[in-house]
Formats: C-alpha cells, sequence, structure tokens
C-alpha cells in the first residue's frame, strides 16, 4: 500500500487459489487492498475477461476521482472459472487449446493480461497510469509461520490436549 501511495501507481497483485477467492480476500483485508475480486463474486461459471477488466477500470477511474493516482487490486489467479485453457490478452480462451493436464495456471501470467487489458481501455477514456502486476502464489505455502500463527496453533492444541485430558478423568 505505501509503495502503490509513494509512486502514484496501482499494483495488481495475484493470490493463487484456482476456483476459491479465500487466500485473495485475506490478504486483500488484512492489506487494506483498494479491491478485492474473487471468483465468488460473479454469478456466471466462467468469468469474462471483460467483466474483470470493467471491474478494474472502473476502480482506477473511481480512486481518480478521489484524487489518488494509486491503489491495490488484489486479485484471486482464479476469475477465469473453469476455463480449460489458458487466458491470452485477447482474452481467457485461445484458440489453441491446451488439454488440462498439462496446463498449470501458474505458468499463465495473468497479471500482465489484465494490466494490458486495463492500460489499453483506460486510454480509450484518455486516462494514463502505471501499473505493476505482481504474482504471489505458490511462495505462500511454503512462508514461514509469523508469532500469531505460532501463539494460535499452540493456543490450540494446548486447549485440545487440556480437553482430552478432562474427559479422560472422568
Amino acid at each position: 500500500m505505501v509503495d502503490a501511495k509513494t509512486t502514484s501507481r496501482w499494483y495488481f497483485v495475484i493470490a493463487m487459489g484456482r476456483k476459491a477467492g479465500h487466500l485473495a480476500l485475506g490478504i486483500g483485508k488484512a492489506a487494506g487492498a483498494t479491491l478485492t475480486l474473487i471468483p465468488e463474486e460473479f454469478p456466471l461459471h466462467h468469468i469474462p475477461l471483460k467483466a474483470v477488466v470493467d471491474t478494474l477500470v472502473g476502480a482506477v477511474i473511481k480512486r481518480l476521482s478521489y484524487g489518488r493516482r494509486d491503489g491495490v487490486a488484489m486479485i484471486a489467479e482464479g476469475p477465469r472459472g473453469s476455463a480449460s485453457t489458458p487466458p491470452t490478452s485477447s482474452g481467457w480462451r485461445t484458440s489453441n487449446a491446451i488439454p488440462t493436464a498439462t496446463f498449470r495456471i501458474a505458468e499463465v501470467n495473468i497479471g500482465e493480461i489484465l494490466k494490458a487489458e486495463v492500460h489499453k481501455r483506460l486510454r480509450t477514456f484518455g486516462i494514463r497510469t502505471t501499473i505493476a502486476a505482481k504474482n504471489i502464489g505458490y511462495e505462500l505455502r511454503c512462508a514461514d509461520p509469523i508469532p500469531a500463527d505460532m501463539e494460535y496453533t499452540a493456543t490450540s492444541g494446548t486447549a485440545r490436549r487440556n480437553t482430552c485430558c478432562r474427559a479422560e478423568a472422568r
């Protein structure tokens, strides 16, 4: 958030979560993101690229109306629904279908695709802005727990052990 504000740019941050947005929602809430997009917000099973781009463009324009050129959009990597082919700059689907078995969503740079499409749409309104795309996908699985996580799990484990010990003593 601070980097976005000091550099007057937008960050499109892509978080892992193929069909569920709970990680992106939690990260966006904790970071105070300007906008968080999760697949559950869209009524369609397959979410059109245009719907995602329109939402992001609307957020940029709204922030500009408040005099802010910065923002952070937290986006779940799965806004494309269950399509079995990777997204491209012309849309979520490609004409050369890649079988699901060989397609890995981590290999597709969704942030760069969204960045290009949002830039293109903003240019039609005569708006120039800087956007940086960041992917914080699978490395989240390997992150060390923070002290709050360690305390929470230790407390939960202790409480469970005490409950079991009391039940055995009866």
